[in-house]
Parts: structure tokens; C-alpha cells; sequence
């Protein structure tokens, strides 16, 4: 009862900082579902519904900033959140309501460096790369997950990867990287292949930004690397104007935050009221299993 007493005063004034900045409450149900998301159980790719329903997320809700204008009014074509930041699974439990706390808890990490957000969580990042930067990103997210461990692992929406695991360390693994259409939310439909030379708008979070540039001291030693860009093709030296806005239409910067995208995605595509998140795409067997083609070619 002590302990209990405990979790009450404290979700109690959670809560409260909750509804000041116009937030569900922590047990507000957002949406359902009838199987566990998880991310335990990976194949010989890392490739999970979990990851690929938070990498859809973000993918989705920056589209859906475009016509506002956010985004330079360009719609983002690939979206990508690394299996390190995924922090809590979602399960079903007893009543298969997925709640606030739940959809936090699944990414949480982070703060912005600019301290006058008000809600805490790593803001997402909007920049351009070259399809032969789609080819690398798609590499090193594969093998380096590989090597070092799934944390590691790129969780990609909107690309489709044939992948040959036989030559992971040697960079040479991806064999082809195509693009489902930004208004084709689940990557069900047609693929475009990409285009070595052609700049391709992708969303991503602070952390996995800033991660692109360390990386180039691994690619190093290839003679490759990743420049973001911005939409006129120039290497982005200061990151800052390239958070997401939630609000283009007002002063300042609304960050977008990388829980607040699954919360919208989850509210919107797949309230509550409705039939919940569907396991045809997300669960095991569904059709993220598409998305990472293992070739022997």
C-alpha cells in the first residue's frame, strides 16, 4: 500500500504536467491491439514490426506536416529510426488497450538542445541525401547492426532493401534500394528503384542525425560517405533549422518529438474506436516482412 501510495501522488502530478501542455493522461487509451509488438525476436536482418510501425510513424506524420507547408513543402520519402532508441515493447496484456505511458515508454529518449521545449524526447530532423547515400545509409545499418549488435539495426519506412547478408563486411551487401510512394503509408504498393545522382528527403531523429556524421569514420577506409543536405543539394552545417515543426504556421519551432509522431500515428491511423493495429502489417508475417529482400546474388 506504501508503494502504491507512492506510484499515485506521482502519476498524479504527471498527469498534471500532462494536461498543462495539452497531453493525454498517462492511462488514456490512444489505440488497440490483439498481439504483442515486440522486439526480441529478430530474423537474420533485425527486421521486426515493432521497428518498422515506428519507422512508418514518423514517416507518415512528417507527410502529413507538408501540406502546412512544413518540410519545405516537399513530401519526405524515407523515414528511419535505429532499434537502440525503441526502448519498451507494446503488449496486448489483459485488455489489449495501448495507453499513453505505453506509447512513451516505447520512445522516450531524449532532450533537445534547444531548452526552451517545453516536453522532453529527441525532436526529429528533416534532410536530403543522394541515392547512393540511401545505398550507404541502407549498408551500414545493415552490417554495422551485424557486428556491433541490433541496437545498431535502421528500421526503414518507405524503402525496400534486396540485402545479401554474405557480404555485409565488405560494404557490398545491398543489392538494390527502391522507394514505395509517400502516399502509400504501409510500403504495400510499387516500388521505384532509386537514382544514384537524384537528391531523396528523409526524416530521422536527433540522435540518428548526428550518428551520420560519426559514421563516416567507418566508411572511411571505403572511400564513402553521407552528407545531409538540404533541398538545393548543400551540405547542412547547422542542424538547428532542420527540426520538424508541428505548427508551420506560427513563430518559433513546435518540435516534433519521435514519441509524439507514434502517438499521432497510432491516434490517427488506428484509434481507439476503431479495429486497432493491424497484425496483417505489423505482426509476425505481415507485410513488413517485404521490406528487407535477402538475395544470394
Amino acid at each position: 500500500p506504501g508503494m502504491q501510495g507512492l506510484v499515485v501522488a506521482y502519476n498524479a502530478n504527471i498527469n498534471a504536467a500532462l494536461s498543462a501542455n495539452g497531453m493525454p493522461q498517462l492511462a488514456d487509451p490512444i489505440t488497440m491491439t490483439d498481439f504483442d509488438l515486440e522486439m526480441g525476436a529478430y530474423q537474420a536482418t533485425g527486421l521486426t514490426g515493432l521497428g518498422s510501425l515506428c519507422a512508418d510513424s514518423v514517416r507518415n506524420v512528417a507527410n502529413a506536416l507538408v501540406p502546412a507547408g512544413g518540410l519545405d513543402g516537399i513530401p519526405v520519402d524515407v523515414g528511419i529510426v535505429p532499434t537502440g532508441v525503441v526502448r519498451d515493447a507494446i503488449f496486448a496484456g489483459n485488455t489489449g488497450k495501448v495507453t499513453f505511458s505505453d506509447v512513451y515508454n516505447c520512445l522516450p529518449l531524449g532532450i533537445s538542445p534547444d531548452q526552451s521545449q517545453p516536453v522532453p524526447g529527441y525532436p526529429m530532423m528533416h534532410a536530403y541525401f543522394t541515392g547512393q547515400e540511401l545505398y550507404i545509409i541502407a549498408e551500414v545499418g545493415l552490417t554495422v547492426s551485424q557486428q556491433f549488435g541490433s541496437s545498431y539495426y535502421l528500421n526503414f519506412s518507405g524503402a525496400k532493401i534486396a540485402y545479401n547478408p554474405a557480404y555485409a563486411p565488405y560494404l557490398q551487401g545491398v543489392r538494390k534500394v527502391s522507394l514505395y510512394a509517400p502516399n502509400d503509408p504501409f510500403c504495400e504498393g510499387q516500388t521505384t528503384p532509386v537514382s544514384p545522382t537524384t537528391l531523396y528527403h528523409g526524416v530521422v531523429d536527433l540522435y540518428a542525425f548526428q550518428l551520420l556524421y560519426l559514421v563516416n569514420d567507418f566508411l572511411g577506409p571505403y572511400g564513402l560517405s553521407i552528407v545531409p543536405k538540404d533541398k538545393d543539394g548543400n551540405p547542412i552545417l547547422d542542424y538547428m533549422p532542420f527540426r520538424i515543426d508541428t505548427d508551420p504556421s506560427t513563430g518559433g519551432v513546435q518540435e516534433l518529438k519521435e514519441w509524439m509522431a507514434l502517438l499521432s500515428y497510432l491516434g490517427t491511423s488506428f484509434p481507439a474506436s476503431g479495429s486497432g493495429i493491424p497484425s496483417a502489417i505489423y505482426g509476425p508475417g505481415g507485410a513488413v516482412e517485404g521490406r528487407i529482400e535477402l538475395v544470394n546474388y
